[in-house]
């Protein structure tokens, strides 16, 4: 369906990588070859619904804190018989890797040997938002318990009431959101990756 109706999300990856090399013969044995680099891959994902217009103070619903709770469209969910599909439903998130490595080797041609010794040290890190703007967006789950018969003895009566029109007449079964005491979560790596090569030429043929 429509805005807001749908379950919108917009994707807009990014990435950035930067290469710089240098090789240095310090004779014709010795050669010398050092790299940098950086990368990073930007994961961003947008809730769709979540402008002014769709907004859930835009339809009287107050109180929320900042964020999607308050500045998206609503997930309305439905459970039952004759269930439609839900509205909305997407959570926005951030996800940034970054990547900074070290590169160097020296290949050394000895008589019949030409060696390679090295290392490689990476700096790697990983930033994660699960819920962009610190909330997520308030999810209304209504059920057919608010439009159910009811017996005598003040039990409900079975296979009866609609979660739909317990949503028009504003009797949802709960209302929820999430609010992270924690927006964001890090993780940081430094391996570390020595290396020794030796490649023999014991004759002409072998």
């Amino acid at each position: 369906g429509p805005q807001p109706y749908n379950y919108g999300q917009a994707y807009a990856p990014k990435t950035y990588v930067g290469v710089i090399e240098e090789t240095h013969a310090f004779s014709p044995q010795i050669i010398n070859q050092f790299n940098a680099g950086f990368a990073r891959y930007a994961s961003l994902d947008y809730n769709a619904n979540q402008t002014p217009q769709y907004a859930a103070t835009a339809y009287g619903y107050n109180g929320a804190p900042a964020g999607q709770a308050a500045g998206s469209f609503p997930n309305v969910k439905f459970s039952g018989v004759d269930a439609p599909t839900a509205f909305a439903g997407y959570n926005a998130v951030v996800g940034i890797a970054n990547s900074y490595e070290l590169l160097d080797n020296v290949q050394w041609t000895l008589g019949k040997h030409s060696l390679t010794i090295g290392g490689m040290i990476s700096w790697l890190g990983y930033n994660y938002t699960s819920a962009a703007g610190g909330s997520t967006p308030v999810t209304i789950s209504n059920s057919v318990t608010e439009t159910a018969g009811i017996q005598k003895t003040g039990s409900l009566t079975s296979s009866t009431g609609v979660a739909y029109a317990s949503f028009l007449l504003g009797q949802p079964d709960n209302v929820s959101f999430t609010q992270n005491l924690i927006a964001s979560t890090h993780a940081q790596f430094r391996p570390m990756s020595p290396y020794v090569q030796d490649t023999w030429r014991v004759s002409d043929k072998l």
